[in-house]
């Protein structure tokens, strides 16, 4: 997704009163210039803040890290049944104790999304038999796609974290509040999955 023109003089003006506005526009000018997608502009902008920290910045999009993570994603698959059958109770717990679930989650519901033609198709699952608009795979067929083409596959926002981890172990989560409202619905893919979850902390602000 390509950022739209004009985009910078936008934020130039909407920070132009505050402290180091003009500082942070320049940066974002300089990682958003024409030309540059989401993406790039934002790896831009995180090298120019944090690059003497030693931070790594990893595309997830780049096809040999989705090969890295199909092992994790197959066992998704494979264990939808009772993923599903977990989120839904553990959406009915959040609500029944007072607060709610941040991603409706229903039986047909599915934890990931086909990349085809540069976009992502949503996957909704019937018992064993996984449908896009066009097309019905069953769960072995599925799994024979993703050894064939793991970058063809993309998490949705419950399994994006539990994949993220399997990728990279993570000690502690800093969030915001509704990051922390996923991580307590995803607290049941990370137990089934990966037998372990992040302590999760909530930002200073």
């Amino acid at each position: 997704v390509r950022v739209a023109s004009g985009s910078t003089e936008r934020l130039r003006a909407a920070l132009a009163e505050l402290p180091f506005g003009s500082r942070v526009s320049e940066l974002a000018a300089a990682a958003y210039a024409d030309g540059a997608t989401f993406g790039s502009g934002f790896k831009s902008l995180l090298a120019a803040l944090l690059g003497d920290s030693g931070v790594l910045l990893m595309d997830p999009l780049v096809p040999a890290i989705r090969r890295l993570a199909a092992p994790l994603v197959g066992r998704a698959i494979q264990s939808a049944p009772k993923l599903t059958a977990g989120l839904l109770a553990r959406s009915r717990q959040l609500e029944s104790d007072g607060y709610h679930a941040q991603v409706h989650v229903e039986e047909h519901s599915s934890l990931f999304f086909l990349l085809e033609g540069g976009r992502r198709t949503a996957l909704h699952r019937t018992g064993d038999v996984y449908a896009t608009d066009g097309e019905r795979y069953s769960s072995a067929e599925l799994l024979a796609r993703l050894e064939r083409s793991p970058e063809e596959f993309s998490p949705n926002v419950l399994l994006r974290p539990v994949v993220q981890d399997y990728l990279l172990p993570t000690v502690a989560y800093i969030g915001g509040p509704a990051e922390l409202a996923y991580l307590a619905q995803s607290e049941v893919l990370y137990r089934t999955l990966l037998g372990r979850m992040p302590v999760a902390l909530s930002r200073a602000g």
